[in-house]
């Protein structure tokens, strides 16, 4: 086992990793804004739409990364309500952890789990 799959095996951010019926992984993003240590989702709508426009101005294809899904969640009174979550690739973890990486220590972890992809976004000097 090399070195890279022993530390995303113990990573947050690969613990929540899911994959779609053709296999390809993907984060979502209500999943994400928890790991990420943030108390609502609202205020985790903030990175989310700033790393979407940094993304778009980077020439990267928004809707392939950040693929928005809206899904049926149970409330208290045992109704039903729609709430948008995104599925995310790696890419697009990268680009949201960029966006609160200097206030955040604990967005630092994305970057730590996507070395390859943090270096090719952000630069040498990362890590």
């Amino acid at each position: 086992m090399n070195k890279e799959l022993k530390i995303s095996d113990k990573s947050p951010f690969e613990k929540i990793r899911k994959f779609d019926g053709q296999g390809r992984s993907y984060w979502t993003s209500r999943e994400l804004c928890a790991a990420l240590g943030y108390s609502t989702y609202q205020k985790f709508s903030v990175p989310l739409a700033k790393a979407m426009r940094s993304a778009e101005a980077d020439g990267i294809n928004v809707d392939e990364h950040f693929n928005l899904m809206v899904e049926m969640v149970g409330v208290g009174s045992g109704a039903r309500r729609s709430v948008e979550n995104y599925h995310l690739t790696r890419e697009a973890c990268i680009f949201i952890a960029r966006q609160v990486y200097a206030k955040r220590k604990k967005c630092r972890q994305p970057l730590n789990t996507f070395p390859v992809l943090a270096l090719i976004l952000m630069g040498p000097n990362v890590m």
